[in-house]
């Protein structure tokens, strides 16, 4: 998971493996319950974490949205945020 937005309603998960040699993504969208690529014809781009934060706000702002010819019906209950293993200060001495 690369980026997930603030509300939880929308996911960035890329994989580095790929044929054509360019990252495949998939956005998941919980409030359609729907995952697939987003609705440009060229998208643009999913490489690096800037290109990945740009598309989170063109998710968030409407001006991108989940494809609805190439989506996919998914049962996604919710998004959550990553928990680090290690939370500094948490450590409790007793």
């Amino acid at each position: 998971m690369r980026a997930t937005s603030g509300d939880g309603r929308f996911a960035i998960l890329t994989s580095p493996f790929n044929l054509r040699k360019v990252p495949y993504y998939t956005i998941l969208d919980t409030e359609r319950g729907v995952r697939g690529p987003d609705d440009r014809i060229f998208c643009s781009g999913y490489e690096d974490d800037s290109d990945i934060a740009d598309r989170m706000r063109e998710l968030i702002a409407g001006d991108v949205q989940v494809s609805r010819r190439r989506s996919v019906e998914s049962r996604i209950v919710a998004v959550l945020p990553p928990t680090d293993r290690h939370t500094p200060g948490a450590d409790s001495a007793s």
